[in-house]
């Protein structure tokens, strides 16, 4: 059987609950998607519902013109209207930055599941294969339960002929719960630091729902990095959505200097909301809280930005302090034409942190992993 072809990318979706839910739905959902083991062969059945890394791809309006930057911490500093939004930008950033972690995340077990399992019954599956060239060897061992796919990846050097072999090391662990006629939902984390990319480190998980026309992606990063010398080790949670009425991805942006003024280089803690519309017009606003803030006697500093396609020239930006006590906002400036925004209110972004790591899973029986 061969994988199935990505059904049609839909532009966003609406909604508010938390993708961390999916892993009670991945490890506890109820039986009757793909449960008769004889109606399709099992490894055909996980090669076909494994998605790649365009089925994970992020993507937002006019992604084609964004301007890219080295990193996904650029600065915040919203220009005068009708200036390339920098907002715009930096979700830009973020969604390159989380495509190379998600490319690094698929890669392995994508290379392992193009060739043919050394075993293989109706239930399991464990593939074997030798990178000379790389100079090590991995193994992906593959159990389907209950219309459930469970899968880990592990990995060591090669040896020499005779030589005690290497123990092996965790990769990755992912599930996999499809339907009947869609690739569902899934969750799969990946240890960085045992990866073939000699600058990656940390770990990451990314938890997804690929149902009819509505994609969620949750990407949850651990002192991680991809394999890029410019980008710093990270503890972040990115939340993306995506489908026929809209979208949104929302980040943590780390600390950012937002006063504009040579006299205040304090840095603040961002955090960013972009959504779209079904006409793809983008609105984004952050949040920016911190001991300047505090000392200026705000809880909050809710900066928004609206622009346009294919540009991204800028049509509305304001700013809103938010007093400490029960003082009524205070808009601190407001800059071009209101009625242009795709939303009109902010949206104080809201972005809760990663929590803890994931745990490696035990060894698989089958192989000799100590």
């Amino acid at each position: 059987m061969t994988r199935r072809p990505p059904a049609p990318r839909p532009p966003a979706l609406r909604s508010s609950g938390r993708l961390a839910l999916l892993a009670l739905a991945i490890a506890a959902a109820s039986p009757g998607c793909d449960d008769d083991p004889g109606a399709v062969d099992a490894v055909d059945r996980f090669t076909e519902v494994l998605p790649d890394s365009e089925l994970l791809a992020l993507e937002v309006p006019g992604e084609s013109d964004l301007a890219m930057t080295d990193a996904p911490l650029a600065i915040i500093e919203a220009p005068l209207v009708g200036e390339p939004s920098s907002l715009r930008a930096l979700t830009g950033s973020v969604r390159r930055y989380l495509r190379s972690l998600i490319d690094n995340l698929l890669d392995g077990v994508d290379r392992m599941t193009a060739t043919r399992p050394i075993l293989r019954s109706e239930d399991r599956a464990v593939w074997h294969r030798r990178f000379v060239a790389e100079q090590h060897e991995k193994a992906l061992v593959m159990q389907k339960q209950d219309g459930h796919f469970a899968f880990s990846l592990w990995i060591r050097p090669l040896t020499a002929a005779g030589a005690t072999p290497a123990p092996w090391r965790f990769l990755s662990f992912g599930r996999l719960t499809p339907t009947e006629t869609e690739l569902g939902r899934g969750a799969m984390w990946i240890d960085l630091d045992n990866d073939r990319h000699p600058r990656s480190r940390g770990k990451m998980s990314v938890l997804w729902s690929l149902i009819g026309d509505r994609r969620e992606i949750e990407v949850l990063v651990f002192d991680g990095t991809p394999d890029d010398g410019e980008i710093g080790r990270l503890t972040r949670s990115f939340r993306y959505l995506d489908g026929p009425d809209g979208g949104l991805l929302a980040f943590d942006a780390g600390e950012v200097d937002v006063h504009r003024s040579a006299e205040r280089t304090g840095k603040e803690r961002v955090r960013v909301f972009s959504r779209w519309n079904a006409a793809r017009l983008m609105r984004a606003d952050y949040a920016a809280t911190g001991p300047e803030v505090r000392s200026d006697g705000f809880r909050v500093l809710i900066g928004s930005e609206c622009w346009r396609p294919p540009e991204g020239d800028i049509t509305y930006e304001t700013r809103v302090a938010v007093p400490l006590g029960d003082r009524p906002p205070l808009v601190q400036f407001e800059r071009g034409d209101r009625q242009s925004c795709a939303f009109s209110t902010e949206e104080p972004p809201i972005v809760a942190p990663p929590g803890t790591p994931p745990t490696e899973p035990p060894p698989p029986e089958e192989l000799d992993l100590r």
